[in-house]
């Protein structure tokens, strides 16, 4: 079908947008405008969600000028369809921009029934739909990872915020990329988050996209210069078309807009509602110059909406630097540096009395004065601090009240999360076994190809060796350590994917184990189907993986408890990631690190490094940045002086000891209680993990999603068992395409797709899908569903019984929509509502124990055409039955109103009201927030006064 501009089109993927009219169309894409939601959507021609509006002869509808008209007859002209009513004609473009379109009524009187179980599935996906998208969970249900306290708390206290703008600082291993993908998840899916864009350095890219696609189905476009050209050229000759125009979640580098001054121009006219910068300590900044990377992520920051920094330097690394991050975020509230010096020494001086209320200590006299003084404004709490001091009263909520006040007024407030490994419990001991090897006689390969390695890395050399490594002694030494541990698995980490590739030759001529390789050059499904036998379990899973250093990113192993370090890097942060592929919170079992190395090598030199120095073994390193950029240069000259630098290595190493030690005296000499509190509170997030844990148990996805497989042809086929799964029943599946009655589920590939209802299963396979509501195929079929008219009328044939008499009955099934631009997210108060009445031959509006028992009975379907020559016999009826049933869901959606006006009233005005009382006390910022928070307020409110009802779907009902 041809698109015009003009043209009535509504939205598949998001329905709750309205009509949408196109204003722009070209050879590729398609521009769209939904006014009633003010939103704006640009699809590729070849894949847009959209689907023609095109009323049909008797057809109801109302004109933008809110009249109410029945179609006579349709004409087209130029692409554009008229529709006439008396002598009335009337475009398609002046049809009213809500979907108050609704066939199901003629569609029953034109004798055009569907199935019983097709209805009944309808009507439940509408339910479903309804309850998951207020669901507090909706948007982290989906992740592919371990309910992990710490985690789902920072995202659901970020993701809260209408303006989330934080600093994410967690200790390496803590997961600060999952909390910021968790964040933009729920963003994401709930509309929040608008056009996103993360910056991130050129060697994190693959880390991120990997992350996003396996642990959260979010497909990044990535782009670079390539991409950017690409998109340009194909608008033609001479465009000024923008690519950061052409997607909505994009992921690229810092080096694209430095290498292309002309790329930063066109992104930061792109309109981002979310910004996510990693590696933030990168970015320099002091009060008389800023880098050009800051002064990139600064402008980014003024336009956005929302920004997420990360970055596992704490303030501890200079007040400075934290201070230049801190200002990215909010440069109203951190203004000055010399100020923010002055209130970070006035916060250290209350560090006692934040450790008496968090130790529920009775306060001294002298931490009471200071508490007077620090609450001088909050006089409902002032009247409580004298029965505190006497011990008069255990007030945990009274503690807790003054605990967030200091949180709000003192230090980086709600600005910062850290959270550190000695505080967040979980974590396995590491053991290492050095292995020191001899060259063999007259084999001087093997110590050619370690020295290539290291001179490789210092630069020394250009290319790396690619000598066969069947003679090298860790071959020999590998092979008798597989065979000492028959039944354990081995990750192996090396440096370069070449060096991967030899190993795996090498071994395979010298051992009969099962092994895979895992390496940049292979492609994301072969990597995750590599990763996915290695993890399944003995006899039929691999025992060995060998990875490049793309095995260190973003990849959890830790089923496996045996790491092999082939090689070591010279960076003790890249060191630490590979062992944090197996060290991770929630493995319950010792980590065995396995280091071979040759003697009086740079091998056994860096291991000693690592090892006496900067103990990365036995323990995390804190602060590797600093300590490689303290010591590379020496490591450098050590590593290039062999032997002769015996004497000076003795010194290096106690050298490097010392500054380690007075890092982590810094570090502990930092700790801010009060930060840790704020980064991690279980008690506050159970509910959120037990509500997640609920939905994981039950069986309400499973029968829906089946059935709507089913009802779109999709082949289903149980896997349990077969194909090791878990073995557990009916939770593991093949999804094959069959005889599919729609091209638009796409997502289920030609060779299938196995899938899993199983966390416990889909942490163990990374090429299986973990279906959960938030899952893309839920949200396709759903739409599909939904958007169409299938199962929206039905004939049902029911036996009588005592709870259910003979006669003939109507079930009506409503919904109760309102329209709001998708920022907002209404749908967390008043999402599409589906109402249900049913009446009898009388128009008596039955209750809810006749619906119960009318449920409970035998049913089947009516004779096909039953219905066939029936309209004049049944329209009385159907008038009838729907007038009583618009009187009676009316009433309900009245009361539904109140409920989400006044849940929305009360959430947002309690946040309003913080943010005042912040802002009049300490002179701080919170201003962009408040503001916007008013404008949702009021927003919200119109659009929930103004929320219509539309029939959706009806059932007549015979029963005999």
């Amino acid at each position: 079908m041809a698109i015009v501009i003009g043209q009535r089109w509504m939205s598949v993927a998001e329905p709750e947008l309205g009509l949408g009219v196109v204003q722009e169309v070209d050879r590729r894409q398609v521009r769209l405008f939904f006014s009633s939601s003010d939103e704006t959507r640009v699809y590729a021609l070849q894949s847009a969600p959209i689907e023609r509006v095109i009323l049909k002869v008797g057809d109801s509808f109302s004109t933008a000028q809110e009249k109410k008209c029945v179609v006579e007859s349709v004409e087209e002209m130029e692409g554009l369809l008229h529709y006439h009513f008396g002598s009335t004609r009337i475009s398609e473009a002046d049809l009213t921009e809500s979907r108050n379109l609704s066939t199901a009524d003629q569609r029953l009187l034109d004798g055009r029934q569907d199935t019983t179980e097709l209805f009944l599935l309808r009507r439940l996906a509408w339910e479903r739909r309804s309850q998951i998208q207020r669901h507090p969970a909706h948007g982290y249900l989906g992740a592919r990872m371990d309910l992990i306290p710490h985690q789902l708390y920072i995202a659901h206290e970020v993701a809260e915020r209408r303006c989330p703008r934080v600093l994410l600082s967690d200790e390496v291993g803590l997961g600060k990329t999952i909390e910021a993908c968790l964040i933009l998840h729920r963003l994401y899916l709930r509309g929040q988050s608008g056009r996103v864009l993360i910056l991130v350095p050129e060697p994190l890219i693959h880390q991120w996209f990997v992350e996003l696609y396996r642990r959260f189905n979010l497909t990044c476009s990535i782009f670079d210069e390539a991409r950017c050209a690409a998109i340009q050229g194909e608008a033609g000759m001479g465009s000024t078309v923008n690519p950061f125009l052409d997607e909505h979640l994009i992921l690229t580098s810092t080096s694209l807009f430095k290498k292309h001054p002309e790329r930063l121009e066109q992104a930061l006219a792109a309109d981002w509602g979310l910004v996510i910068v990693d590696e933030a300590h990168h970015l320099k900044w002091t009060p008389e110059k800023a880098s050009a990377d800051y002064e990139m992520v600064e402008a980014f920051s003024k336009l956005s909406q929302s920004l997420l920094l990360l970055t596992g330097t704490p303030e501890q690394f200079g007040m400075e630097g934290h201070f230049a991050r801190l200002r990215l975020l909010d440069a109203e509230r951190y203004h000055d540096y010399e100020t923010f010096q002055r209130e970070t020494e006035h916060y250290h001086k209350i560090a006692s009395v934040v450790e008496s209320l968090l130790e529920a200590k009775k306060p001294t006299a002298k931490e009471l004065a200071a508490m007077k003084k620090l609450f001088v404004n909050r006089q409902d709490l002032l009247q409580e601090l004298t029965k505190l001091g006497q011990g008069t009263i255990e007030d945990g909520q009274l503690r807790e009240a003054l605990i967030e006040d200091l949180l709000d007024r003192h230090g980086t407030g709600r600005a910062v999360y850290r959270n550190t490994r000695a505080a967040i419990p979980g974590f396995p001991k590491r053991r290492v076994y050095p292995t020191p090897l001899s060259y063999p006689i007259g084999q001087e390969a093997a110590a050619e190809i370690v020295q290539n390695e290291i001179d490789f890395e210092l630069g020394v050399v250009e290319k790396l060796s690619r000598r066969k490594l069947e003679k090298d002694p860790r071959i020999e030494w590998l092979v008798r350590l597989l065979k000492k541990h028959p039944e354990e698995k081995f990750l192996l980490i090396c440096r370069y994917q070449k060096r991967a590739e030899a190993l795996y030759e090498a071994l395979r001529a010298k051992v009969s184990v099962s092994m895979t390789v895992f390496h940049e050059e292979q492609t994301i499904l072969q990597r995750d189907r590599n990763a996915a036998w290695f993890a399944k379990p003995a006899p039929d899973g691999a025992r060995l993986l060998i990875c490049s250093e793309i095995g260190s990113e973003g990849r959890n192993f830790q089923f496996a408890h045996h790491l092999v370090l082939f090689d070591l890097p010279l960076d003790p942060e890249l060191l630490e990631q590979r062992i944090g592929r197996l060290d991770r919170i929630g493995q319950r079992e010792t980590i065995h690190l396995h280091v071979p190395f040759f003697k009086e090598s740079g091998g056994e030199l860096l291991y000693r490094w690592f090892h006496e120095g900067v103990d990365a073994f036995k323990h995390p390193v804190q602060g590797g940045a600093l300590l490689l950029e303290e010591f590379l240069p020496r490591l450098r000259l050590l590593l290039g002086a062999g032997k002769s630098g015996e004497e000076d290595l003795e010194a290096f190493l106690k050298e490097t000891t010392t500054y380690r030690e007075d890092l982590q005296k810094t570090f502990e000499k930092g700790r801010d209680r009060l930060l840790e509190w704020h980064s991690c509170r279980p008690e506050q997030v159970a509910p959120l993990i037990s509500g997640i844990q609920d939905l994981d148990k039950g069986h309400a996805l499973g029968d829906f999603l089946l059935a709507a497989l089913d009802h779109f042809g999709v082949h289903v086929e149980k896997l349990a068992g077969r194909e090791g799964l878990g073995g557990r029943e009916n939770r593991s599946w093949l999804l094959m395409p069959g005889h599919l009655m729609t091209d638009q589920l796409t997502i289920i590939p030609a060779e299938g797709k196995m899938i899993t209802f199983d966390r416990s299963v889909a942490l163990d396979r990374d090429d299986v899908d973990f279906m959960t509501w938030d899952h893309p195929l839920v949200f396709s079929l759903l739409d599909l569903l939904l958007s169409s008219e299938a199962g929206n009328t039905a004939f049902t044939e029911v036996k009588a019984s005592a709870d259910v008499a003979a006669g003939f009955y109507m079930e009506m099934i409503f919904i109760l929509e309102p329209v709001c631009p998708v920022r907002y997210d209404l749908n967390r108060f008043l999402p599409a509502t589906s109402l249900r009445v049913c009446v009898d031959a009388k128009a008596k509006v039955l209750d809810s124990a006749f619906l119960e028992a009318l449920d409970a009975a035998g049913r089947s379907d009516a004779a096909k055409h039953a219905l066939t020559g029936q309209a004049k016999a049944l329209k009385p009826f159907v008038d009838q039955s729907r007038a009583a049933a618009e009187k009676e869901v009316e009433a309900q959606a009245k009361g539904l109103r109140a409920k989400a006006h006044e849940e929305m009233m009360r959430s947002l005005t309690t946040e309003i009201e913080r943010l005042k009382a912040l802002r009049e006390s300490s002179g701080k910022a919170g201003g962009r927030e408040r503001e916007y928070l008013r404008e949702e307020r009021e927003v919200m409110g119109q659009a929930i006064h103004e929320s219509h009802l539309r029939l959706d779907a009806l059932r007549l009902i015979r029963v005999s």
